[in-house]
């Protein structure tokens, strides 16, 4: 004899596996999607990172004040000694970096995304050059600084902005020749990503 109420049970039963395992099957499937739209979403916005970041590096090497204060310092010595034995130390009367216009502020927070070592690599980078920058205003508003501080009879004591100004200069020098030094690389680096 033929049991109706088995078999409904059986066919429920069996619905409810077929009804989970489809369930199941799209909810993996819909994950998929959403983890590949969001991997391409990642890597597109690591793209216009680099290219904003490279742009940036690039304005920065064309800007003719940072080129000519590179080519100034690797002709001249940069020891102290030979500072104090300098009649006027050259100090880049221009802005290196206008942080106002440059694109580094912008995405500051946002250079994270790129891998651990080409990000490392950019903050270093500004950190140096706003180093550097931070040297030359000093440099500037104390324009005039003695130079032949060692040479100072001992009734004239030694201001300490002279002082200061006396090592900070051959710091923003090393300081311009190291960024110029790594500027390249960097750009490479980012333009393999922003393609």
């Amino acid at each position: 004899m033929f049991d109706i109420y088995n078999y409904t049970n059986q066919t429920d039963l069996f619905s409810v596996g077929i009804g989970f395992v489809g369930a199941l099957i799209g909810g993996l499937l819909s994950y998929l999607g959403v983890y590949h739209v969001h991997k391409n979403q990642l890597k597109n916005e690591s793209k216009n990172i680099a290219k904003a970041i490279e742009l940036d590096l690039q304005t920065i090497k064309e800007n003719k004040y940072f080129s000519t204060a590179y080519f100034f310092y690797t002709k001249n010595p940069t020891t102290v000694s030979d500072i104090i034995s300098e009649l006027e130390p050259h100090i880049p009367p221009y802005q290196l970096y206008n942080k106002e216009t440059g694109l580094y502020l912008l995405y500051k927070h946002e250079i994270n995304k790129l891998n651990y070592d080409l990000a490392k690599k950019v903050y270093e980078f500004y950190n140096k050059l706003f180093t550097a920058e931070n040297h030359r205003l000093l440099l500037i508003q104390n324009q005039n600084f003695n130079l032949n501080i060692l040479n100072t009879p001992e009734k004239n004591p030694i201001s300490l902005i002279d002082f200061e100004c006396l090592f900070k200069y051959p710091e923003m020098t090393d300081l311009i020749v190291e960024c110029w030094g790594s500027i390249q690389n960097l750009i490479d680096e980012l333009e393999k990503i922003s393609k």
